[in-house]
């Protein structure tokens, strides 16, 4: 009897497995989902299964999608074009995050001579999120029909929303870390651009904040004998940091050997309590140990839904008074986030008065106040896109005011990463109609510097509230927490057992680039390579929104240079093996360009009119 209760509860903490169909469907699916402004922009979905050992899963997750950006007058055929960037965007976000990125860069290539496409590729585990309630509302331009979808239990064509997911419900999730990202970027890449001597010469691999980390991975990485450096013709890493070994642990043999042996170890035991979880009766399985960040504050999915909501409120109503600052105020979790992030000061925080559901706001106004970094208090995603107008306001106070923050010893410029050092305000008149400045309208605003806003509010409503794949809120806690740490310090065992190739990535061509103002920049400049440029322009989250013209007048200045470097690596004849021969320098702990938080530092502050718009 003992032993058969034995077998019993390892049956229960068994992995299980959800059946692949009898007849697998089409290999490979692209429609066209936009067109206009001289491109083509369609949906490639590839049927690619999770590995037999992954735990049960949704059927969409054996999937994998990326949106593929094209010139109209462009060839049909990938291989045919100048070059191909593929495009990894930041945790928490999917590929059409990277939608003003990849039309600046393909409007600026083609205006230098090349024929180019962008591949904006969602993370897989995108398949957890239902957007049916985006898609009916932007089709019947009316953002109630998906409030009412994901908050109000309302039918759409016959289809209940089935619920924002809990960490317990979601195993499957860590089945979807880096080392399935980066298995997923070489089967796009193998299979639609199957020349390999295109890709190791016209390839260029992208990626944002940890999208860079990913792409860094993926040039490391041994794909059963084909190395992933061999994929790329250069790494782009717009405020990231370009390597899998940044403090150049791997290349001192005794911090290698000491540091790997504990990162193997901690790392071992990370999976093990990623992967722990218990059998339910009909096939689906409880996590026992966290899988995404889905925090009720902030991180939550809920709150992920309400941007992309307000983002099509704001594309169809900009300029009418909002409801959903009322509405979001019934939901708990939304309530707490709100009640945290909106008010003035602490006294309004602790004691709930003067919140956001008794204010005044245009549709388009309180889509700046859940992202704007002039607006909320703890901004995540922070976006430079305008200001608070169309009645009085007062500088806020909580958690910290951002103006001083510079000036706070050592711990400033941690702090500042959570609040940033934007002056902030909020309103105080509870009976005006609070309107939004758009980042190019801010001459004469004593509280807002046009210099530091870089995004279209009415393009990013448009961009956040598509159905295309803004956000991924079910990322994996596992890449957060283990993957990203520990292979840093050298873990090289179990999922991580495919990075082989340190040396020959580290010498690849590499572009890395960071905003003068950034404020992870200023926590991660000891990690940033010796050949690191800074740009004064778009911060982080901007980088995949900014207008194509900015306040000065000048291109976005990010996709500027990296227009000019694929250009150039494009006209210039391919090495042997595509790589340096010297992996670059890093450790530069205080590059003298990267400049102190609150410093501008601007040479160039004549200010034009802006383009606001793609």
């Amino acid at each position: 009897m003992r032993r058969l209760s034995t077998l019993a509860l390892a049956a229960l903490l068994l992995p299980i497995t959800a059946a692949h169909a009898q007849a697998d469907p089409p290999e490979r699916i692209e429609r066209v989902v936009q067109t206009g402004e001289g491109l083509i922009v369609s949906e490639v979905t590839r049927y690619a299964p999770l590995p037999a050992g992954a735990a049960r899963h949704a059927a969409a997750c054996d999937y994998i999608t990326y949106l593929r950006y094209r010139l109209a007058d462009g060839p049909e055929d990938p291989q045919e074009a100048d070059a191909v960037i593929i495009g990894q965007p930041a945790a928490l976000m999917a590929g059409y995050s990277l939608d003003g990125l990849a039309r600046n860069l393909e409007h600026q290539l083609r205006d230098n001579g090349k024929r180019a496409e962008f591949w904006a590729v969602h993370p897989r585990n995108i398949c957890m999120f239902d957007r049916t309630g985006l898609r009916a509302a932007n089709a019947a331009g009316d953002y109630h029909v998906a409030w009412d979808y994901y908050f109000e239990g309302k039918e759409i064509d016959g289809k209940k929303f089935g619920g924002f997911k809990a960490d317990w419900d979601m195993p499957e999730v860590s089945d979807m870390a880096l080392a399935q990202t980066v298995r997923d970027q070489y089967t796009i890449m193998s299979q639609d651009l199957p020349d390999p001597v295109f890709r190791k010469n016209r390839a260029f691999c992208l990626g944002t904040s940890d999208g860079g980390l990913w792409q860094a991975a993926f040039a490391a990485w041994d794909f059963d004998g084909d190395p992933g450096h061999a994929q790329c013709r250069a790494l782009i890493t717009p405020e990231a940091v370009p390597t899998v070994d940044p403090a150049g642990l791997q290349r001192l043999p005794v911090a290698r050997e000491i540091f790997g042996a504990v990162a193997t170890v901690t790392y071992s035991v990370y999976l093990a309590l990623f992967h722990l979880g218990v059998n339910l009766p009909g096939g689906d399985r409880l996590a026992l140990f966290p899988t995404t960040p889905t925090l009720g504050f902030m991180f939550s999915p809920r709150w992920w839904t309400l941007v992309s909501i307000a983002g099509i409120a704001a594309t169809y109503q900009p300029d009418e008074e909002t409801d959903l600052n009322k509405l979001a105020m019934r939901d708990i979790f939304l309530n707490i986030s709100l009640r945290v992030n909106f008010p003035n000061n602490w006294a309004d925080i602790l004691l709930g008065t003067n919140g956001i559901d008794t204010f005044h706001f245009t549709n388009r106004a309180f889509l700046g106040e859940l992202v704007g970094n002039t607006a909320v208090n703890i901004p995540y995603p922070p976006y430079s896109l305008g200001v608070l107008d169309g009645g009085p306001v007062v500088p806020k106070e909580a958690p910290l005011p951002g103006n001083i923050l510079p000036a706070i010893p050592v711990l400033g410029k941690y702090l500042a990463t959570i609040t940033g050092t934007t002056n902030r305000v909020g309103p105080t008149d509870h009976n005006a109609l609070y309107t939004w400045r758009r980042f190019n309208e801010l001459d004469g605003l004593p509280y807002a510097d046009p210099s530091k806003h870089f995004v279209d509010i009415d393009y990013f409503a448009r961009q956040v509230g598509s159905p295309l794949g803004w956000a991924n809120p079910y990322m994996a806690l596992q890449w957060t927490v283990a993957d990203q740490i520990m292979i840093w310090f050298g873990a090289r065992n179990l999922d991580l057992s495919g990075v082989k190739h340190v040396d020959e990535a580290n010498a690849m061509p590499s572009l890395t680039m960071w905003s003068k103002d950034s404020l992870e920049g200023a926590l991660l400049s000891p990690l940033f390579p010796n050949n690191t440029e800074f740009v004064e322009g778009p911060v982080h989250y901007d980088i995949g929104s900014a207008a194509p013209v900015q306040n000065n007048g000048k291109p976005d200045p990010f996709s500027s240079r990296i227009t000019g470097y694929i250009t150039d690596l494009v006209d210039a004849a391919p090495g042997p093996n595509q790589g340096t021969g010297t992996p670059p320098a890093f450790g530069s702990s205080n590059p003298p360009n990267l400049l102190p938080l609150g410093v501008t530092g601007s040479a160039d502050d004549g200010r034009g009119t802006g383009s606001g718009g793609h």
